[in-house]
């Protein structure tokens, strides 16, 4: 196993060492198109029949270099979480921010869910979103990805996209709802903002690509406006450059697996956007994190598995299983802001965890079809 190729977070140059985000490093563009081989990479049981595309992720970048993504800076965020009323690991309390949410509108009990590696690279813990880690999980870059285990199964407690989406839309509503946690998620916006933001300089046709859409919103985000109006903007902001990004992205480029490594000394994203015009879902995750970004977005790339709900099946115990083989494996973006769940209602957003775009066009796999039908390929975690 260890003679094959590895993958990592930028390559899904699939292998069985490393598949479906197996992500080792974050390195883009260093192999010669992406393979997929039917390599068995984990089993996901899940107690309830999912009703939806479940992510699992691995590997994720908060720093672009030009040619990889890197970790966040864990000794920043432990240094900022000082102050911030957490209890215990501060690094796995914000991670366990909305499965905490959740608890605490005692509304609905958690499902369960037990991730195998098979095959899967053995780096990291591949976490589904709204999940607890207790204290045996390490963080990786602060707020990023989830260290892997000795353990080969990996058991979470957790809430779908969809609970959790219904539940926090009706907490939103309810403005006399404070509580500690609130208070932790403004602090942590605070970081977001300040370590989610960065495009590197030299992007200058990426910069002047989103030059007209990033004046426009700060235009509309200054000036003589009340906070209250700021925060209603926010949702707004999201929505409109997440279409313009799409739109763009659309427009320019074409999704591709057969692309070669890239040439020494280009930048991985602008040669993806200006010069080839053809790249896999990591180019595609890649461009749109750093545009919205540019347009004043907080974003970050992940790389993870993607398990559609209809690949699941009951099993003998009354649970429902699926196993994930190297073709679901996949690259997307999140960007965050404000608070988590605010969002929905056209409010402030902010949290631990992220909103997803998907940006890839022209998939036809039943994991991809969502992706380019009505659904507007949002989910929140």
């Amino acid at each position: 196993f260890r003679s094959l190729p590895k993958i990592s977070g930028g390559k899904l140059n699939l292998s069985l060492e490393g598949v479906g985000g197996g992500v080792s490093d974050g390195e883009l563009g260093d192999v010669e198109g992406s393979s997929y081989d039917g390599i068995e990479s984990i089993r996901v049981t899940t107690s309830a029949q999912p009703k939806e595309v479940l992510y699992l992720k691995g590997f994720v970048g908060s720093e672009y270099t030009g040619d990889s993504w890197k970790p966040g800076d864990e000794d920043a965020l432990q240094d900022a979480a000082l102050n911030w009323k957490t209890e215990g690991n501060s690094l796995l309390y914000l991670q366990n921010l909305p499965f905490l949410r959740m608890m605490y509108t005692q509304t609905q009990q958690p499902e369960q869910m037990t991730v195998e590696r098979l095959n899967a690279n053995t780096k990291y813990t591949y976490v589904p979103y709204q999940a607890y880690l207790n204290d045996y999980y390490e963080m990786i870059g602060g707020d990023g990805s989830v260290a892997g285990q000795t353990a080969q199964d990996d058991s979470y407690a957790w809430f779908p996209v969809t609970d959790f989406q219904k539940e926090m839309t009706e907490w939103a509503k309810q403005d006399d709802q404070q509580s500690v946690l609130d208070e932790v998620e403004t602090s942590y916006e605070v970081y977001v903002e300040n370590n989610y933001e960065d495009v590197p300089s030299d992007l200058k046709q990426l910069k002047k690509m989103c030059k007209e859409k990033k004046a426009e919103w700060k235009k509309k985000m200054s000036g003589d406006i009340t906070q209250e109006q700021k925060d209603d903007l926010v949702s707004e902001r999201i929505t409109d450059v997440k279409q313009f990004i799409r739109q763009t992205l659309w427009k320019q480029c074409s999704f591709s697996e057969s692309v070669k490594k890239l040439p020494k000394g280009e930048d991985y994203v602008e040669y993806f956007l200006f010069d080839r015009k053809k790249g896999d879902s990591t180019a595609f995750a890649s461009a749109a994190a750093l545009m919205f970004r540019e347009c004043g977005v907080p974003a970050r790339y992940v790389v993870g598995y993607a398990a559609p709900a209809n690949l699941f099946t009951e099993n003998s115990e009354g649970n429902y299983s699926a196993v994930l083989q190297d073709d679901n494996a996949h690259a997307w973006m999140g960007c965050s802001i404000g608070h988590y769940f605010r969002e929905m209602e056209g409010q402030h957003m902010a949290g631990i965890d992220v909103v997803h775009h998907q940006i890839v066009p022209g998939f036809t796999q039943p994991v991809h079809q969502w992706i380019a039908g009505d659904r507007d390929g949002e989910f929140f975690h």
